[in-house]
Protein backbone atom coordinates (compact mmCIF):
# COMPACT_ATOMS: atom_id res chain seq x y z
CA UNK A 1 0.00 0.00 0.00
CA UNK A 2 2.86 2.59 0.84
CA UNK A 3 4.45 1.40 -2.54
CA UNK A 4 1.64 2.15 -4.04
CA UNK A 5 1.03 5.49 -2.34
CA UNK A 6 4.74 6.55 -3.07
CA UNK A 7 4.35 5.61 -7.01
CA UNK A 8 1.20 7.50 -7.29
CA UNK A 9 2.82 10.15 -5.22
CA UNK A 10 5.90 10.29 -7.06
CA UNK A 11 5.87 8.69 -10.50
CA UNK A 12 7.81 11.36 -12.55
CA UNK A 13 10.97 11.37 -10.54
CA UNK A 14 13.26 8.89 -11.33
CA UNK A 15 15.71 7.83 -8.37
CA UNK A 16 17.93 5.66 -6.81
CA UNK A 17 17.16 3.01 -4.67
CA UNK A 18 18.52 4.56 -1.38
CA UNK A 19 16.86 7.69 -1.91
CA UNK A 20 13.39 5.21 -2.38
CA UNK A 21 14.12 3.99 0.85
CA UNK A 22 14.62 7.25 2.53
CA UNK A 23 11.63 8.50 0.89
CA UNK A 24 9.54 5.48 2.41
CA UNK A 25 10.73 5.86 6.08
CA UNK A 26 10.24 9.91 6.08
CA UNK A 27 6.31 8.55 4.74
CA UNK A 28 6.40 6.43 7.52
CA UNK A 29 7.60 8.36 9.84
CA UNK A 30 5.30 11.27 8.68
CA UNK A 31 2.40 8.79 9.09
CA UNK A 32 3.47 7.75 12.71
CA UNK A 33 4.23 11.03 13.73
CA UNK A 34 0.61 12.64 12.49
CA UNK A 35 -0.19 15.40 14.68
CA UNK A 36 -3.53 16.17 12.67
CA UNK A 37 -4.74 13.01 13.38
CA UNK A 38 -7.91 13.09 15.93
CA UNK A 39 -7.48 10.97 19.14
CA UNK A 40 -10.91 9.98 18.76
CA UNK A 41 -14.08 9.63 16.20
CA UNK A 42 -17.36 10.04 17.19
CA UNK A 43 -19.76 8.08 14.31
CA UNK A 44 -23.01 6.29 14.02
CA UNK A 45 -23.31 2.68 12.95
CA UNK A 46 -25.57 -0.13 11.70
CA UNK A 47 -25.45 -1.89 14.93
CA UNK A 48 -27.77 -4.63 13.39
CA UNK A 49 -31.69 -5.45 13.76
CA UNK A 50 -32.71 -2.17 11.69
CA UNK A 51 -31.07 -0.08 14.26
CA UNK A 52 -27.96 2.38 14.52
CA UNK A 53 -25.94 2.83 17.49
CA UNK A 54 -23.04 5.67 18.45
CA UNK A 55 -19.64 4.59 19.18
CA UNK A 56 -16.66 6.70 20.02
CA UNK A 57 -13.08 4.87 18.86
CA UNK A 58 -10.11 6.02 20.06
CA UNK A 59 -6.65 5.96 18.80
CA UNK A 60 -3.31 4.90 20.84
CA UNK A 61 -2.91 8.74 21.39
CA UNK A 62 -6.60 8.86 22.93
CA UNK A 63 -6.63 5.93 25.12
CA UNK A 64 -3.07 6.50 26.01
CA UNK A 65 -5.48 9.91 27.78
CA UNK A 66 -7.91 7.95 28.90
CA UNK A 67 -6.76 4.18 30.09
CA UNK A 68 -6.07 5.50 34.14
CA UNK A 69 -10.23 5.46 33.92
CA UNK A 70 -10.50 1.67 33.66
CA UNK A 71 -9.07 -1.75 34.90
CA UNK A 72 -7.24 -3.96 32.72
CA UNK A 73 -11.16 -5.79 31.74
CA UNK A 74 -11.88 -2.62 30.70
CA UNK A 75 -14.11 -2.01 33.45
CA UNK A 76 -14.19 1.70 35.10
CA UNK A 77 -12.40 1.92 37.99
CA UNK A 78 -14.19 5.61 38.47
CA UNK A 79 -17.75 5.91 40.00
CA UNK A 80 -18.41 9.21 37.70
CA UNK A 81 -18.45 6.11 34.79
CA UNK A 82 -20.99 4.30 36.99
CA UNK A 83 -24.74 4.96 36.85
CA UNK A 84 -24.88 8.01 34.35
CA UNK A 85 -28.08 9.55 34.02
CA UNK A 86 -29.33 9.34 30.12
CA UNK A 87 -32.56 9.11 28.61
CA UNK A 88 -34.20 8.13 31.78
CA UNK A 89 -31.68 5.24 33.00
CA UNK A 90 -28.37 4.78 34.63
CA UNK A 91 -25.78 3.77 32.29
CA UNK A 92 -22.26 1.91 33.14
CA UNK A 93 -19.00 3.21 30.39
CA UNK A 94 -16.57 -0.18 29.35
CA UNK A 95 -13.47 -0.03 27.00
CA UNK A 96 -12.84 -2.10 25.01
CA UNK A 97 -10.54 -3.08 22.01
CA UNK A 98 -10.94 -4.20 18.82
CA UNK A 99 -7.71 -5.96 17.44
CA UNK A 100 -8.30 -6.28 14.11
CA UNK A 101 -8.84 -2.82 13.05
CA UNK A 102 -6.22 -1.52 16.28
CA UNK A 103 -8.33 0.54 18.04
CA UNK A 104 -10.14 1.29 21.57
CA UNK A 105 -14.22 1.85 21.54
CA UNK A 106 -16.43 3.09 24.83
CA UNK A 107 -19.63 0.90 24.75
CA UNK A 108 -22.54 1.78 27.51
CA UNK A 109 -24.76 -0.62 28.93
CA UNK A 110 -27.98 0.03 30.85
CA UNK A 111 -29.40 -2.48 32.94
CA UNK A 112 -31.69 -0.47 34.50
CA UNK A 113 -34.01 -1.95 37.07
CA UNK A 114 -36.67 0.98 36.54
CA UNK A 115 -35.98 1.28 32.76
CA UNK A 116 -37.98 -0.34 29.85
CA UNK A 117 -35.39 -3.41 30.32
CA UNK A 118 -31.59 -3.63 28.82
CA UNK A 119 -30.47 -0.99 26.75
CA UNK A 120 -26.73 -0.60 25.57
CA UNK A 121 -24.73 1.59 23.10
CA UNK A 122 -21.48 1.07 21.08
CA UNK A 123 -19.51 -1.71 18.85
CA UNK A 124 -22.31 -3.82 17.53
CA UNK A 125 -20.23 -6.96 16.82
CA UNK A 126 -18.80 -7.17 20.17
CA UNK A 127 -22.18 -7.34 21.19
CA UNK A 128 -23.62 -9.84 19.03
CA UNK A 129 -26.56 -11.79 20.79
CA UNK A 130 -28.15 -8.28 21.90
CA UNK A 131 -28.82 -6.35 18.43
CA UNK A 132 -32.28 -5.61 19.28
CA UNK A 133 -31.07 -3.70 22.47
CA UNK A 134 -28.31 -1.17 20.70
CA UNK A 135 -30.00 1.55 19.24
CA UNK A 136 -30.02 3.92 22.11
CA UNK A 137 -28.47 6.58 19.86
CA UNK A 138 -30.01 9.54 21.86
CA UNK A 139 -28.13 8.35 25.17
CA UNK A 140 -24.73 7.69 23.71
CA UNK A 141 -24.62 11.15 22.19
CA UNK A 142 -25.08 12.77 25.62
CA UNK A 143 -22.84 10.54 27.58
CA UNK A 144 -20.13 10.41 25.03
CA UNK A 145 -20.46 14.11 24.14
CA UNK A 146 -19.71 14.63 28.01
CA UNK A 147 -17.34 11.96 28.05
CA UNK A 148 -15.46 13.74 25.25
CA UNK A 149 -15.66 16.93 27.15
CA UNK A 150 -14.35 15.80 30.09
CA UNK A 151 -11.44 13.57 29.33
CA UNK A 152 -10.14 13.70 26.36
CA UNK A 153 -10.11 17.45 25.17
Amino acid sequence: MILQYLKNKHKNIKMKIGQFRQLIREEIESVINNTNDPDFKFISKYSGDGKNTMELRLNHKGYEKIKYLFNSSGEPISNELKNIPAEGRLWNLSLRYDEKYDYYFIVGVSNDKDGPGYQMFGDATHYGTFKKYRGNKEAAEQILGMFIEKYLK
